[in-house]
């Protein structure tokens, strides 16, 4: 009897413990709604705790003027960004390399490089499906 009673008692216990979120006036995890939409999952060094550099949620939302009006420091320089996606990190950083040239990077001195994995549709389909994007920020 005993053996029943506490395996009724602990499904129970299990069940309530799965229960989802509670409904507040009619809206499911409010906090959520506040929460600014995650545009990566994933960057150089992530993983060993870098935070992602404070240009480059900018430059997705707005190029780099963007960049240039939330981060105090180039808000006065000249800035270049240059990008390459690929489907892996290797691959964008491979076509990054082949991108940037004398033409292109001229007087401008390369201030931070990073790579990113992107998870908004729209970001993905602006580099044609490609998931990994690398990114160098010049100045001058």
């Amino acid at each position: 009897m005993r053996k029943v009673l506490l395996i009724c008692l602990c499904s129970v216990l299990f069940i309530t413990s799965c229960a989802t979120t509670p409904v507040i006036n009619g809206k499911e995890n409010q906090g959520k709604e506040n929460q600014k939409e995650e545009l990566f999952d994933d960057w150089e060094y992530k993983g060993f705790g870098k935070v992602l550099p404070a240009w480059v949620e900018p430059y997705f939302y707005g190029g780099a003027a963007a960049v240039r009006s939330a981060c105090a420091e180039y808000s006065t320089s000249e800035i270049k960004i240059i990008s390459a996606a690929g489907s892996d990190v290797d691959q964008s950083e491979q076509l990054l390399i082949e991108s940037i040239t004398d033409d292109n990077t001229d007087g401008y001195t390369l201030a931070e490089s990073v790579w990113v994995h992107l998870l908004r549709k729209e970001d993905i389909a602006q580099y044609n499906g490609k998931t990994y994007v690398s990114l160098c920020l010049y100045i001058k």
